[in-house]
């Protein structure tokens, strides 16, 4: 039979240890949540960023047929400027030569830089898409 007290040692042990345990069993949650929602935010980049070249197609086909453009050129410098930097930081992140390995297998982004990039393109987005819209007009 165990003695008193070191049956209260033991079980202030395990309890610490369940308590450690459950801490762990949290982060491996919240680490599986963002590699499941990394799916979803790459698929999110991708779609806007294919948009936004999209629009960008239509406005130089627009742009080649017009003599004037109703939009302030010096806002639409201004969002294809945004939107260049966008794009090269994206592809500095995922062309790098640092991303080796395992690491190639990860997303390159977190959720807050990826938040940020998707904002920025929506800006652009709307600026491509307002020009587009004068000029089809």
């Amino acid at each position: 039979m165990i003695d008193p007290a070191s049956a209260v040692q033991l079980a202030s042990s395990a309890l610490e240890l369940a308590q450690y345990g459950g801490e762990a069993l949290i982060s491996l949650y919240r680490y599986y949540v963002d590699v499941k929602e990394a799916q979803i935010r790459a698929h999110d980049l991708r779609i806007e960023v294919g948009v936004c070249i999209s629009l960008l197609h239509a406005i130089a086909a627009d742009l080649e047929t017009e003599t004037t453009m109703s939009l302030n050129t010096e806002q639409l410098k201004a969002a294809l400027n945004r939107f260049r930097v966008v794009i090269e930081r994206l592809k500095v992140r995922v062309e790098s030569k640092e991303v080796r390995g395992i690491r190639k297998l990860t997303w390159p982004f977190k959720k807050k830089e990826n938040s940020e990039l998707l904002d920025e393109i929506a800006r652009c987005k709307a600026t491509f898409s307002l020009a587009l819209n004068i000029e089809q007009r």
